[in-house]
C-alpha cells in the first residue's frame, strides 16, 4: 500500500493472497484482507473497505495466539496491526467516531521504538481531519507529526509516503493556505533528503 504501485495492483495482489489462503486464518490472509480494506478506503469505496475490515477482524479472531500476540516481527499479526488498519479505513472515510478510538488503542499497543507505526497513526489522524472537512488542521497535524520526529527519522520513506497520502487528500480549494503550503514544503524537503 505504500509502494509506488497503483492501488488496483495492490488490490489484485491482496485478492490473490485471500484466494490462496482458501479460508484459513493465516498471516497472509490477514495481510490480504488488510490490503483490501486499505485499498478500498484509498479509492473512496468505504462500504467495501468496511466489509474487508470485517473479513480481517473475522480472520484475526481465528489466528493462533502466538501469531496474534507477536507485536514485533513481520510474521505476527497482532492487535496493533488490526487497529492500525481500522484507523486507516475510518480515517479515509472521515469517521472520527471510529477512527479516534482505534488510533488511541493502537498507540497504546505500539512499543515506543516502533516510530513508523506511531507516526503513521498520527498521519491517519491528519487524514481524518482532512476527509472530515478540516484540511487546514489536517495539514498542520501532518507538519507537527513530521517535525516531532528526530531528524534522521524524517528521511523514512514509509512515513513520507504516509504523509503524501494526507496531502493528496487535501482539496484544491485549500491548496494555497499557508498550513498546506508548509506541509507540501516539508514533504519536498523529506524527498530531497531521502533520495
Amino acid at each position: 500500500m505504500y509502494d509506488d504501485l497503483p492501488v488496483s495492483t495492490a488490490l489484485s495482489m491482496a485478492e490473490d493472497a485471500v484466494t490462496v489462503s482458501d479460508g484459513q486464518a493465516t498471516t497472509g490472509a490477514a495481510s490480504g484482507h488488510a490490503a483490501r480494506a486499505q485499498g478500498f478506503a484509498q479509492l473512496g469505496r468505504h462500504n467495501e473497505a468496511r466489509r474487508a475490515l470485517g473479513d480481517l477482524e473475522a480472520t484475526f479472531d481465528r489466528l493462533g495466539t502466538a501469531t496474534a500476540d507477536d507485536r514485533r516481527s513481520q510474521w505476527g499479526w497482532s492487535q496493533q496491526r488490526l487497529l492500525h488498519v481500522a484507523s486507516f479505513v475510518y480515517a479515509h472515510a472521515g469517521d472520527a467516531s471510529r477512527a479516534t478510538p482505534a488510533q488511541e488503542a493502537a498507540l497504546a499497543l505500539y512499543p515506543t521504538e516502533l516510530y513508523q507505526g506511531r507516526a503513521q497513526i498520527e498521519l491517519h489522524r491528519a487524514t481524518c481531519l482532512v476527509t472530515a472537512g478540516d484540511p487546514i488542521e489536517g495539514a498542520r497535524h501532518t507538519t507537527l507529526t513530521i517535525a516531532s520526529l528526530p531528524s534522521p527519522l524524517r528521511r523514512d520513506a514509509l512515513i513520507r509516503r504516509s504523509a503524501q497520502h494526507v496531502v493528496k487528500a487535501i482539496p484544491a480549494k485549500a491548496a494555497s493556505d499557508p498550513a498546506v503550503c508548509e506541509a507540501r514544503q516539508m514533504l519536498t524537503s523529506m524527498a530531497t533528503r531521502h533520495d
